[in-house]
């Protein structure tokens, strides 16, 4: 970590940085094939959920451009319902300017008092996110209805009311007036073609981003319950983790650490209601070796080309850790004491525990017990270690981090850290057990600070809370926009059966019957529904790689969540056609006829 000096670029400190390694690769050949990469601080702890954060700005966006459009269709009705009275003022002298405003200031009124009553529904939004987000996500704490946040709303409500406004103004004050006075009677001015294209249009967009929300929420839930289905190879229930940092001097000796630490563990396995308690430097999900993993090789077998060796994720660990998590040792032993060394001691082939995955793959058909594994570029005393046990495979990493299969485990009292996490597992709430373990180390050092505490559980939730954050949010948008779609076929359908009331009327008195005119209804919604349908499943192809960092267990294109969002889809669809269809069979041929 560095801070920059004045006037100098990170592109600058990336070019320069690139030179110092070139040099440590020549005179250090085994660092040939790494590079560097110069990120600001912010950067780099908001690059992991930029990705997240811009979906949710996509779909917001989308229920945006649906919400506009279903307001702009109702308003396009309304606004054939009133050109009589448009022409009428017109006849009598009114400017087309002056009924355009007219008409953007009613659309304005209608988005100021829906915005007013959105600022609520914002707020509870707000708390929304903060709960489904996870603790590291930074900045998310600091979220609120701000300034800045309400003056971004007013310029949201006065785009979405001129964009809903300006193209019904523009039709109703569009029309000419002694064509239209001629029509007489409340219909004698009906929609035209061109009215009624553009609704239809409209609708088949509201329905086209519906679809395509629906498609991205369903493949969203589905990697999200693939994720939580993941075996973890471990039991976080019961499990309290804390964070334990030896920043004073003192503790700058190995011996005087491994003390404390040792003194910790003790008394830390005799309070009441603990069942197991380790200690280790990264647990699930705090990657070790800066989330690449160490490289390795076996002796005796060929050695991989450079650059291309295996690697594994590396944890310093304290008897009793397996215990604590509950991960099955399969063979050979645990650590105990014949692992831990005196002050200034060095073992010669340390043992190392290695997972499942690693034995099959490198000793697959016999035992690795008593087997070697290198670590050439290990910081570590000790390059070569002997295996001694073989526990389960455990999901070390979260699904986001590019973190190797292969898991292995070392003494902790073979290598000097002053940073660990303490684990114990209860046999009742995990969280009960906080005020006694903060008297025990008071107890110890009173000067020594305790870090993070939580629930293991609570720690594994948080490396799916990004997933949870999309998929709850972008649900959310696509239930609204479902609904929004809904109420906008509806409305073009109930709109439409109002203005054909003489000709189903006329239909009726010639004989046609009720399944007729429902057909008739229900095939000028369908034919709305499936080309806005058709149209979504082109968008959501095209652009399913949108998604795909977020997706797990489940393809961009699945062909099962594809066909419910369909099928969910035209079911709010019928609904929403059957309601105008049902009035229309109801329609009195004599009353029709009559107007």
């Amino acid at each position: 970590m560095a801070r920059l000096k004045d006037g100098v670029t990170l592109a600058q400190a990336q070019a320069d940085l690139e030179i110092i390694q070139r040099n440590l690769a020549a005179r250090y050949p085994e660092d040939r094939g790494y590079g560097v990469r110069v990120d600001g601080t912010y950067l780099a702890q908001t690059k992991p959920y930029a990705a997240t954060l811009w979906r949710l700005i996509g779909a917001a966006v989308a229920l945006l451009l649906i919400s506009t459009t279903n307001v702009a269709t109702l308003l396009i009705a309304r606004a054939s319902d009133r050109q009589r009275e448009m022409v009428i003022r017109t006849a009598m002298g009114a400017s087309r300017f002056r009924l355009i405003v007219q008409s953007l200031v009613e659309s304005t009124l209608l988005s100021v008092v829906g915005g007013f009553f959105g600022i609520p529904i914002a707020w509870l939004g707000i708390q929304l996110i903060k709960w489904v987000s996870p603790e590291d996500m930074p900045g998310v704490i600091d979220v609120s209805l701000n300034p800045e946040a309400l003056g971004m709303f007013f310029v949201v409500a006065m785009f979405t009311a001129v964009a809903s406004g300006l193209f019904p103004a523009l039709i109703s004050s569009n029309t000419n007036a002694a064509t239209a006075l001629r029509g007489g009677g409340d219909r004698g001015i009906t929609a035209g073609p061109q009215h009624r294209l553009t609704q239809s249009t409209m609708m088949i967009g509201q329905i086209s981003l519906t679809c395509v929300l629906l498609i991205g929420t369903g493949l969203l839930v589905r990697s999200f319950q693939a994720a939580q289905d993941i075996p973890l190879g471990f039991n976080p229930d019961n499990v309290l983790m804390a964070e334990v940092h030896l920043m004073n001097k003192k503790y700058q000796e190995q011996g005087r650490a491994d003390d404390l630490f040792a003194s910790l563990l003790g008394k830390a396995r005799q309070l009441p209601g603990v069942t197991a308690a380790a200690l280790s430097d990264s647990p699930f999900c705090f990657v070790w070796w800066h989330d690449v993993g160490e490289p390795f090789t076996i002796p005796g077998q060929p050695l991989p080309e450079p650059g291309h060796e295996p690697r594994l994720n590396g944890q310093l660990i304290t008897p009793g850790y397996f215990n604590a998590l509950q991960i099955p040792l399969l063979e050979g032993r645990d650590f105990d004491d014949r692992d831990r060394r005196s002050p200034g001691q060095r073992f010669q082939n340390p043992g190392i525990i290695i997972s499942r995955a690693l034995a099959e793959t490198f000793f697959s058909g016999r035992s690795p017990i008593g087997k070697q594994i290198e670590l050439p570029g290990s910081d570590m005393d000790a390059k070569t270690y002997t295996v001694i046990g073989v526990v389960e495979n455990t999901q070390h990493a979260g699904l986001d981090q590019p973190s190797p299969k292969f898991n292995a485990y070392f003494p902790y009292f073979q290598h000097l850290t002053h940073y660990e996490f303490l684990l114990l597992r209860s046999s009742g709430d995990p969280s009960d057990l906080l005020p006694a373990l903060r008297r025990t180390i008071a107890s110890i050092d009173p000067d020594l600070p305790l870090g993070k505490v939580m629930t293991f559980e609570d720690a594994v939730g948080q490396r799916f809370g990004a997933r949870k954050l999309t998929a709850l949010s972008v649900s959310i948008f696509s239930e609204a926009s479902l609904f929004l779609s809904a109420v906008g076929l509806y409305g073009v359908l109930a709109y439409m059966v109002s203005r054909q009331t003489r000709e189903i009327g006329v239909r009726i008195a010639v004989g046609a019957l009720s399944w007729n005119i429902l057909t008739l209804v229900l095939k000028r919604g369908f034919t709305l529904v499936g080309l806005g349908i058709f149209i979504g499943l082109l968008v959501a192809v095209a652009f399913g790689g949108f998604l795909g960092s977020l997706l797990y267990g489940v393809g961009s294109n699945d062909p099962i969540t594809i066909g419910l969002s369909i099928l969910i889809l035209c079911l709010a669809a019928l609904v929403a056609c059957l309601l105008p269809a049902l009035r229309a069979i109801r329609i009195n041929p004599v009353t029709a006829l009559r107007e």
